[in-house]
Formats: C-alpha cells, structure tokens, sequence
C-alpha cells in the first residue's frame, strides 16, 4: 500500500469507530431506557403477586 492509502484507510477507520461509538452510544441508552421501563413493570407485577 501506498503511504496516501495507508492515510486514507486510518482516516475511515477512525471516522468509522467515532460513528459507532456514538452509535453504541444510542443502543445502551435505548436499552437502559427499555430496561428501565420493564423493571417497573417486574416491580409492579411482583407487588400484585405479593398484595393478592
């Protein structure tokens, strides 16, 4: 490879990984939201098993 491709590979490795951390980023803040959302609802269906 040609010291110009060499460049230009890191370049778009680098362009790449920034976009994926941003979007692992979106994914785990999507998914802790998710989580959240059911962890409520395992709260809320424990408490009825409790209550009845």
């Amino acid at each position: 490879m040609k010291l110009e491709q060499i460049f230009f590979v890191k370049e778009a490795v680098s362009f790449i990984l920034r976009k994926q951390d941003i979007l692992v980023k979106e994914v785990l803040s999507f998914i802790m939201k998710k989580q959240d959302n059911f962890l409520k609802e395992v709260v809320s269906f424990l408490k009825k098993l409790l209550v009845s």
